[in-house]
C-alpha cells in the first residue's frame, strides 16, 4: 500500500513544475480580483483530479497489470487510489488555508481579502462536490481506463454542480424559504457533508473493486 502511494507522489512529483507554474498563476489573478475563495476552490479542485493524472500514467505504462502479477490483490490497488485522492485533495486544503493565512498577514489596506464564513462554508461544499464526482467517476476510469472516463469526470461535476443550483432555484420558485437553510448551524452542515463523503467513497469504493475483478486485462 505504501509503495503505491509512493509511487503515484512520485508520479505527480514529475508534473511538479507544471502544476506550480499553474497554480502561481491563479494566485496572482486571486489576488488582483481580491478573491480569495477562487484559489481556494481551484485548489482543492486541482487536488481532487491529480488521481485521474495517476491513472492516466498507470493506463499508459500498463502498469495495473503488470503490478497485479505481484503479491498486491485488488483490494490493496484500489484502496491507494482512494487514499492517494484524499491526501491530494486535503493537501488542496492545507494550501488553501496557507494562501489565506498569508493574505491575511499581507493585508494592509481596508479592502477585505480575507474569506468570509460564508466563503468557508463554500469550500466545504466544493470539497464535498469534487469527492463525490471523483466516487462516481472512479468505477467508471477503472472499467473504462482513465484517458475514456476523463470527460465523464468532468460532465459529472458540471452536472452535480448543476443539479443543487437548480434545486436552489426551483425551491425559490416554489416559494421556500432559503433564509431558515442559512440559518442552519454550520456544525450540521459540516457533519451532513462528511457524511455525504464517506457514503459516496464507501460506495465508490466496493464498485471499484467489483470492476477491477471483472475487468479483462
Amino acid at each position: 500500500m505504501k509503495g503505491l502511494i509512493l509511487k503515484d507522489l512520485y508520479t505527480l512529483k514529475g508534473y511538479g513544475k507544471q502544476y506550480f507554474m499553474v497554480f502561481a498563476f491563479m494566485v496572482l489573478w486571486a489576488v488582483f480580483m481580491k478573491t480569495p475563495g477562487f484559489i481556494t476552490i481551484y485548489a482543492v479542485m486541482m487536488g481532487s483530479m491529480l488521481v485521474v493524472s495517476t491513472m492516466s500514467v498507470d493506463e499508459n505504462t500498463s502498469f495495473d497489470r503488470y503490478v497485479l502479477t505481484m503479491p498486491v490483490n485488488t483490494g490493496t490497488l484500489v484502496k491507494s487510489k482512494y487514499l492517494l485522492l484524499l491526501i491530494t485533495t486535503f493537501a488542496g486544503v492545507f494550501v488553501s488555508l496557507i494562501f489565506n493565512l498569508v493574505i491575511t498577514l499581507m493585508t494592509i489596506t481596508n479592502d477585505r481579502l480575507v474569506m468570509s464564513e460564508d466563503e468557508w462554508a463554500g469550500v466545504l461544499a466544493s470539497v464535498t462536490l469534487f469527492l463525490v464526482a471523483d466516487a462516481i467517476a472512479l468505477p467508471f476510469m477503472f472499467k473504462l481506463g482513465a484517458e475514456k472516463a476523463r470527460y465523464l469526470y468532468i460532465g459529472i461535476t458540471l452536472a452535480i454542480a448543476l443539479l443543487i443550483f437548480g434545486l436552489a432555484k426551483l425551491m425559490q420558485m416554489a416559494g421556500g424559504n432559503l433564509e431558515a437553510i442559512e440559518k442552519i448551524p454550520s456544525l450540521i452542515y459540516c457533519i451532513g457533508f462528511v457524511m455525504v463523503c464517506v457514503a459516496a467513497l464507501l460506495v465508490s469504493y466496493r464498485a471499484s473493486v467489483k470492476a477491477v475483478k471483472n475487468k479483462e486485462w
